[in-house]
């Protein structure tokens, strides 16, 4: 039996508080409605104790359920002798009954209420599974039709028969969508596997560890496996996400000895449940570890940057002294300068004594970084070791935009198509395209690409810009991972317009809004003039404000006195109050044009 406390149905607490005591208390009214209907104390302490006690609970309540302390506010606030009780004959309760139900217009029809409250749950169980949730649905259809409530137990008993039903038909149809072999093999999950003396069962159920990259790859298997055990969208197709979590939160709670004896089709069902919830934190977590390693990879290409910034001065010194040697050899005037085979030979010896033209450009790449406070060309540094698991993840969850822009998507592609590649340079276009750099910073794009390659770019910097963006378009939501739920496209969240059109006339007389297009343009018209209005009215005695004779508002000067005082001092105050009026009325014009254009005719904003 679900406990009442868990539920909205209405009764009174073991302490009554003094506001709800107050509350509880006749109006003068209901105490002289009480009094023609009475012809005793006794009655009228009943007649008006049991007014109150339907108007707070929606029901008669038993003697024994109603607090000595509400019968003894009552009692005192009609003026009764504390010795008066209510007269507790059957005639007698079930008169004054009719006469409380009569007065507050609510019915007693408890087949009518039995069969509005067993539609309710119905509909409500396939979405909803815990009882106390189908018995507030129940109870809010028959407040709302004002039929008097039925006792708790009856409620309760209700509810828990309709799930029932409900439940197995939904375990018969997720059965009746699987084959045989895919029902033998999520069962055999629960079988005992090797000498562990575990089941498959346990792997379900299991969390990913530290967003480390070796755990990584165990999570990449992990999410193989499961998804290898079956199509479970299939399975599940036409069940609520609500249901399905719920359903694979019921396997989690038991072993695998207790699983085996739960009854077919139950026992598929929860673990069918639990295969398609498994799914979704399996790629939870890979994205989360993707994230977590783009961030350190960052963190660590910063801390790289403030450390060359300590080195830099060295490097610098160390440089400008292998650029004057360079200088030397290469001046005209010099030894060589006449023979340019020999100076070209020079110039490259002095670059390979000292450590060759990629530890140069790698040193000029750090001193640029280290001016520029630009950690960009050294993320790929920090990134080298990681790169073959960061295209796995990228090649095992499935990525979809949550917008119309999938520039991000389509350079991972591009990374993607050549990822086998180990020259600097790739090609700048992509299926006869060029590779949109539009989501890339400054920054990143010249580092990309080159006017020295055209139509190339270096591959190292593109693949790190890519991960780096794709990290962060993943934390705001703008790249969503198919079937995962902290990373799941939250535009598919929302409701259509064919679900909303039905909805939208209750909210707006919620709101306070107007149903139409026409009605909403002639609203906000008016708030417009009366705020208009308003900001006229106080336009005189408005210091802060001075619009010219041509319309312009502008702040007044702080040494500039109240407009009564200006108006008395020069004269000038009608000839911008029009130019007021006349620039408010055009931009009230303009903002009234562009709501109106943006609502098609006939349809209810």
């Amino acid at each position: 039996m679900t406990s009442i406390e868990r539920t909205a149905y209405p009764r009174f607490g073991r302490v009554v508080s003094a506001g709800e005591l107050d509350a509880l208390c006749p109006l003068a009214d209901e105490v002289e409605w009480a009094r023609q209907r009475s012809r005793s104390d006794e009655h009228l302490l009943g007649l008006v104790l049991g007014f109150k006690c339907f108007q707070r609970l929606g029901y008669f309540p038993r003697d024994d359920q109603v607090p000595g302390a509400v019968v003894e506010r009552i009692r005192a606030s009609l003026g009764l002798p504390g010795g008066v009780v209510r007269d507790a004959r059957d005639r007698t309760a079930r008169w004054q009954q009719e006469l409380v139900r009569d007065r507050l217009g609510v019915l007693s029809d408890a087949e009518h209420a039995r069969a509005l409250s067993e539609q309710a749950i119905r509909e409500e169980a396939q979405v909803k599974n815990h009882p106390p949730d189908l018995i507030n649905v129940a109870l809010e259809v028959l407040v709302r039709e004002s039929l008097e409530l039925p006792g708790f137990s009856r409620v309760d008993e209700m509810a828990a028969r309709v799930r029932a039903e409900v439940n197995a038909g939904m375990f018969a149809g997720i059965l009746a969508r699987m084959s045989q072999g895919e029902v033998l093999r999520i069962n055999g999950l629960l079988e005992v596997v090797g000498a562990s003396g575990k089941s498959r069962f346990d792997a379900l159920k299991r969390a990913a560890g530290k967003a480390s990259w070796s755990n990584f790859r165990e999570q990449v298997a992990h999410i193989v496996w499961v998804d290898s055990l079956g199509n479970t969208a299939r399975w599940l197709d036409g069940i609520a996400e609500s249901k399905i979590a719920d359903f694979a939160g019921e396997a989690p709670v038991a072993d695998a000895a207790v699983m085996r004896h739960v009854a077919q089709p139950k026992r598929t069902a929860l673990l069918a449940c639990l295969v398609h919830v498994a799914q979704t934190p399996a790629r939870d977590e890979l994205a989360e570890m993707f994230c977590k390693r783009v961030a350190a990879i960052t963190k660590r290409a910063r801390s790289e940057l403030e450390a060359l910034r300590e080195q830099g001065r060295g490097i610098s010194e160390r440089l400008i002294e292998h650029y004057r040697e360079l200088l030397g050899h290469l001046d005209p005037r010099g030894p060589a300068g006449a023979n340019a085979e020999r100076t070209l030979a020079l110039a490259r010896a002095t670059i390979e004594q000292a450590g060759g033209f990629e530890a140069e450009l790698e040193d000029i790449e750090s001193v640029a970084a280290h001016h520029q406070n630009n950690c960009m060309p050294l993320v790929y540094r920090q990134l080298r070791g990681d790169r073959a698991t960061m295209f796995a993840f990228a090649r095992t969850v499935e990525l979809e935009p949550t917008s119309a822009d999938r520039s991000v998507l389509d350079a991972l592609e591009h990374a993607l198509a050549h990822q086998h590649l180990t020259r600097d340079r790739i090609p700048d276009h992509q299926h006869g395209r060029p590779v949109d750099l539009s989501f890339a910073s400054d920054q990143w794009q010249r580092l990309i690409t080159s006017r020295k390659h055209s139509r190339r770019l270096d591959r190292r910097h593109f693949e790190a810009c890519v991960f780096t963006y794709l990290a962060e378009q993943l934390r705001t939501g703008d790249v969503a991972v198919k079937g995962s739920e902290a990373y799941a496209n939250w535009a598919a969240k929302l409701l259509g317009w064919e679900e909303c059109e039905p909805l939208l006339e209750e909210f707006c007389a919620e709101a306070g809004l107007t149903a139409t297009a026409a009605e909403f343009v002639d609203a906000l018209r008016s708030r417009l003039a009366a705020k208009a209005a308003d900001v006229d009215a106080d336009y005189p005695d408005n210091a802060d404000l001075v619009i010219d004779d041509e319309g312009r508002p502008t702040e007044a000067p702080p040494w500039q006195g109240s407009r009564s005082e200006c108006d008395r001092a020069g004269g000038a105050g009608q000839a911008a109050d029009a130019g007021a009026h006349g620039a408010r009325d055009a931009c009230a014009n303009r903002v009234l044009d562009r709501v109106a254009s943006s609502l098609r005719p006939g349809v209810r904003v």
